[in-house]
């Protein structure tokens, strides 16, 4: 059990796969000792035999036969068992020494993901039209690489990842790896595939693996490796710190595809009537105001002419 506690340490993905699987085998071995210190003893005592015999076992005595042949042979010359265990040993230094610190390594899906960012106020049909877009240049660009693509837009019907008609997610289903012609590696493809929609004007691209973003969102609720938030209540002041973060966030050696979520909302038409020129013509601003309504719709709350300001949005 105690083998079993440092991964109950753990945190971040590695966590959150290994650690039930190290409370179970606690649990388990918990209840096996408890069993075998009070079940077990009561049992032996009035089932089994009071006296036993012994007999030997071919098996295991053709085993120690071996066994006492090769530590004779071993004793017999120290020097070289000596100076095999020392290579052997050295081997093993080296190669710890090379290999990777990572407790669980990068997976390789076999698949990529391409979530891509539109500006809010998009309509269905661009986002459906910019998306058809993407996956016709991706495969006529990469015909050995890719099997298939397709897009979802928007929430699915069953709303587990809320998302605006702006944002899209690009499934991207590789080919094996042999048949590639343009790159060697996945990471080597995305890169590739990035500096080819590089071209698509007004839209943001984060390239994943579909496994890895949607535990990625579930744990931190960001579709990256690394995500920083930011609290507050003045929403000008969140922007201008976020902005402030992500340039200090670019400078730093190694970082890739550093972006701030798009946190604009829906464009907004806000009329206000002008109640002086209204007056010259001899109308009443609710009628004004009725006609903007007929055009889009009113914000709740607001009248239609009572009061000092009519305004609807």
């Amino acid at each position: 059990m105690i083998v079993y506690l440092p991964i109950l340490a753990l945190e971040g993905i590695e966590g959150k796969l290994f650690r039930p699987m190290s409370l179970t085998v606690i649990f388990a071995l918990l209840g096996s000792l408890i069993l075998s210190l009070t079940l077990m003893p009561a049992l032996c005592a009035t089932f089994l035999p009071r006296h036993g015999t012994e007999r030997e076992n071919r098996f295991l005595s053709a085993l120690q036969r071996r066994y006492r042949q090769g530590l004779s042979w071993a004793m017999t010359r120290p020097r070289l068992v000596l100076l095999v265990a020392g290579f052997l040993l050295l081997n093993a230094v080296v190669l710890a020494t090379r290999l990777g610190s990572e407790f669980v390594p990068r997976l390789r899906e076999g698949a990529v993901v391409l979530n891509t960012v539109r500006l809010a106020g998009v309509s269905v049909d661009e986002s459906v039209r910019y998306g058809t877009q993407i996956e016709r240049t991706l495969l006529s660009a990469f015909p050995d690489e890719i099997e298939r693509v397709w897009t979802r837009t928007g929430t699915a019907e069953v709303a587990t990842d809320p998302m605006g008609v702006e944002l899209s997610d690009v499934f991207i289903m590789l080919k094996g790896r042999s048949r590639w012609k343009q790159a060697r590696s996945q990471d080597a493809l995305v890169e590739a595939m990035e500096t080819r929609l590089s071209s698509l004007p007004g839209m943001r691209m984060i390239f994943a693996q579909p496994i890895e973003m949607r535990v990625n969102e579930m744990i931190a609720g960001v579709r990256s490796d690394v995500g920083v938030k930011l609290f507050g209540d003045d929403f000008e002041t969140l922007r201008a710190k976020a902005a402030e973060i992500e340039a200090v966030l670019k400078a730093l050696p190694g970082a890739a595809d550093v972006v701030t979520e798009q946190i604009t909302g829906q464009p907004v038409l806000a009329i206000q009537a002008d109640r002086g020129a209204i007056a010259r013509h001899g109308m009443p601003v609710k009628n004004v105001m009725e006609v903007v309504e007929a055009l889009g719709a009113r914000e709740g709350g607001v009248g239609l002419g009572e009061g000092r300001g009519g305004g609807a949005r």
